[in-house]
């Protein structure tokens, strides 16, 4: 659907004479793009005024999309998919948030940032089968994912001491969803390697 319409728009754009039919291909996509962003942008929105969650939604797809951009991790085939497992996920780390704002939130923050931050330091990026990458991007995107992860670390801390828990949980939450693409990709590995 939005291919067909981002086709139309360039169609007219063409037929208009503001752009050239042999540069169709790109604005085409680039157009879609820009309206799967609108989407997702106004679903977070929807997601975050409807369990007002505004900050959280925000301290969370802060934390989590930086950091994926260079950590990698798993990508949909289909936009629709990406869609629905990127409303689904930021639903859930909401919803998480939430419930564990109650527990002892001290113990549980070093329990879980013990656990995870050696595990995605030695795993990223985390490779993906549809999106590959080059060796030198591998190590330029491992260190900036683990600089950036540090950075984030440092400011889930900040959000602990002062008091704003819910922040600080978002930001584990984004850490924690890394950490599990990580363990998921190597499982998926050692399945793949003792069935062949």
């Amino acid at each position: 659907m939005l291919e067909a319409l981002a086709y139309k728009i360039v169609s007219y754009q063409i037929q208009k004479g503001l752009l050239k039919e042999e540069d169709r291909n790109v604005y085409q996509y680039g157009y879609q793009m820009l309206m799967e962003y609108c989407i997702n942008i106004a679903t977070s929105i929807v997601i975050a005024v409807s369990f007002h969650a505004c900050g959280i939604v925000l301290v969370f797809s802060l934390a989590y999309f930086l950091l994926r951009g260079y950590a990698g991790g798993y990508h949909a085939k289909t936009s629709i998919g990406c869609f629905l497992m990127s409303a689904a996920l930021l639903t859930a780390a909401v919803a998480a948030v939430r419930c564990a704002g109650d527990m002892s939130f001290g113990k549980w923050l070093l329990w879980a940032e013990t656990v995870m931050l050696p595990y995605v330091f030695w795993k990223v990026p985390i490779p993906v089968k549809n999106k590959p990458i080059t060796e030198n991007e591998k190590a330029r995107f491992g260190k900036r994912a683990k600089l950036l992860y540090g950075v984030e670390l440092v400011v889930e801390m900040a959000f602990a001491g002062a008091g704003r828990t819910e922040y600080a949980l978002a930001v584990l939450a984004a850490h924690g969803v890394i950490f599990l693409m990580a363990v998921g990709d190597a499982g998926w590995r050692l399945v793949r390697r003792n069935e062949g």
